[in-house]
């Protein structure tokens, strides 16, 4: 069981009671595509699965079998060298970083080689592990992935849909058979919630040492949020305080875990009683002096706390004001060019659970947009009074 799954289980029963049995389907291989876990006929039914099954036949065309063996067996003697190598470093200096590892040794061998036997090409997770559980009875999805497809961040709405819409049919529909091209679905289809995990903060080390930042990252947030808002029963889980600077795989689960298991004792199990739900951007409108209001909701005790997730252990809530270059936020004028804003929590504000923060740069007298936390790595400081951090915004 993945330590994320423990966390969430563990919650659940402490919540439900020793006499509820809390079963997990451990359905998960690192480092796999969202591709992975749909089927082919799904992918080639679709514009954004497409290319990953034409990139995928032209990875291993002419290629044959003994080849392609040969080379799955050269990156895995080199992958687990770096493995022992990593685990001989970690003895020897108890406490080294991975950025320091990396600058040691060299980053990790990925991505491995495309094969027909690989457990990460394209359907294969979907076609042995997906299909060989389903239709066991279930009351609902855990989905954390989308860092491997962060290359592909514009394609990822849309599949994430698909997949979403898909496990459901195969769940739901008796005597399910996949078509050979794409696949009909249901309105009774839709009755099993999806939790999505939405991405935490990450970066590679040399890019950010470099000063660049793709934004891939903020655009797969963006799109979990919006099938969140979309589609009927997906459930988001913000983790914007979590992760690790140039290490893909944070050691924090039992955040993860537990938040995991908040949103679905609350959007599941129907307890009111658990707050689980993070601060979002309700509406933006002009303020005086080339300013603007932003409104988030789900932010009673909205309040500041550190900047990225590595200061958040230290830090202490405060409410006022916040720096451009520390508030999170940015606003651009009509020709989208963005600038760090200057932002403060307005105390008079509080309407429900509702409060607004205003938002400037000297630099965009007229500011037409505004986005907070869009970075793949950056400032996210605004947490509600439960201490569940604001989502990513961009409008």
């Amino acid at each position: 069981m993945s330590a994320v799954a423990y966390h969430f289980g563990t919650r659940l029963r402490a919540q439900l009671g020793a006499d509820v049995a809390v079963g997990i389907i451990d359905c998960y291989i690192g480092g796999t595509s969202i591709t992975s876990w749909m089927s082919r006929a799904t992918l080639v039914g679709s514009d954004a699965g497409r290319p990953y099954v034409e990139r995928y036949e032209a990875a291993i065309a002419g290629k044959t079998e003994e080849q392609m063996r040969a080379e799955a067996d050269r990156w895995q003697t080199v992958f687990d060298q770096w493995n022992n190598d990593v685990a001989a470093m970690k003895e020897a200096h108890p406490g080294i970083t991975q950025p320091q590892i990396d600058a040691e040794i060299g980053p990790c061998p990925w991505p491995p080689p495309v094969t027909p036997f690989s457990e990460r090409r394209v359907s294969a997770p979907y076609e042995a592990m997906v299909r060989r559980v389903a239709p066991y009875t279930l009351r609902g999805f855990l989905w954390y992935q989308g860092e491997e497809d962060e290359a592909q961040c514009e394609s990822y709405r849309e599949l994430l849909g698909l997949l979403i819409e898909e496990w459901r049919t195969l769940w739901n529909l008796a005597g399910y058979e996949e078509p050979e091209v794409g696949y009909q679905t249901d309105a009774a289809a839709r009755a099993l919630p999806f939790i999505v995990v939405q991405l935490p903060q990450w970066i590679d080390g040399q890019m950010a040492a470099r000063g660049e930042d793709p934004l891939h990252w903020p655009v797969i947030r963006a799109a979990q949020l919006d099938a969140s808002e979309t589609l009927d029963d997906v459930l988001l889980v913000c983790t914007m305080d979590c992760g690790e600077f140039d290490n893909i795989h944070p050691l924090d689960k039992t955040t993860v875990g537990t938040r995991i298991a908040d949103m679905a004792l609350r959007g599941v199990y129907g307890r009111a009683d658990i707050e689980a739900e993070s601060p979002h951007v309700a509406s933006v409108a002009p303020a005086e002096g080339g300013a603007l209001d932003v409104t988030f909701a789900n932010a009673r005790g909205l309040h500041w706390c550190g900047t990225t997730p590595d200061t958040l252990r230290a830090a202490l809530g405060e409410t006022g004001a916040r720096d451009a270059g520390e508030s999170g936020f940015e606003v651009a004028g009509a020709d989208g060019v963005y600038a760090a804003a200057a932002a403060r929590i307005l105390p008079d504000t509080s309407s429900g659970d509702c409060m607004t923060v205003r938002v400037a740069a000297a630099r965009i007298p007229s500011p037409a947009t505004v986005r907070y936390a869009w970075r793949s790595w950056g400032p996210a400081p605004l947490f509600n009074g439960t201490d569940l951090p604001a989502l990513p915004y961009a409008g």
